[in-house]
């Protein structure tokens, strides 16, 4: 069983690498050149944000579950109360962040609200995408998101093939591309949580962790 998960997690990461490598050069001739420095821009200003809300609590979360230290239900709330909370701490930071001083963060020929708005959307998929990945690892439920990753990677090669194409034959804008990739940024974590509440969600009960526990 562990010499099958370990094959599964190494062609896993090797596909990963692959994909990762195609999309880069077919989001590059979807873009262009201030397109795809527009895209690294929110990208990155989207990593900074993860880095400094998340607390880095996936790792945290996979001890806690994995050796019993807590409840797994009242683990769970917890974790989720704690994640609305720093969507809150996001929104606030990027409400009040004087973005018009320091414009290096986002593109500047966008609307700043639709920046902040697409920096929102990047972080909830973000969190949700570490809590629920960590749960299931912490459960050891591997070969279920290695089967769904195994699926996911081609159909997004696919899907970015046919907007390159679409690109070519109409032309698409900078915003669109931005949702598509919303989108597909959504599926892994949509997929993750499938599987969550197919194969580790306890028994729904109100209860959170006591002060100590937390």
């Amino acid at each position: 069983m562990l010499a099958r998960n370990i094959i599964r997690q190494f062609l896993t990461q090797i596909l990963g690498l692959f994909v990762g490598f195609f999309i880069s050069i077919i989001t590059t001739r979807i873009l262009g050149v201030e397109g795809r420095g527009n895209f690294a821009l929110i990208l990155n200003t989207s990593s900074f944000l993860s880095i400094l809300l998340n607390l880095s609590f996936g790792a945290s979360i996979v001890h806690v579950i994995s050796t019993d230290k807590a409840p797994l239900r009242e683990t769970i709330n917890s974790v989720l109360a704690l994640v609305l909370l720093l969507i809150g701490v996001c929104i606030l930071l990027l409400t009040f962040f004087p973005f018009s001083k320091f414009d290096f963060f986002l593109p500047t020929n966008q609307s700043m609200f639709y920046n902040k708005c697409i920096l929102i959307i990047l972080f909830v998929t973000s969190l949700s995408g570490i809590v629920f990945n960590s749960v299931l690892n912490a459960k050891k439920i591997f070969k279920s998101q290695q089967v769904v990753y195994f699926w996911i990677a081609p159909l997004t090669m696919v899907a970015y093939i046919v907007l390159y194409y679409f690109k070519l034959q109409f032309g698409i804008d900078f915003k669109t591309f931005i949702t598509f990739y919303l989108f597909i940024s959504s599926v892994s974590t949509i997929s993750s949580i499938i599987i969550y509440f197919k194969l580790a969600r306890p028994k729904f009960s109100f209860t959170f962790l006591n002060r100590e526990q937390f």
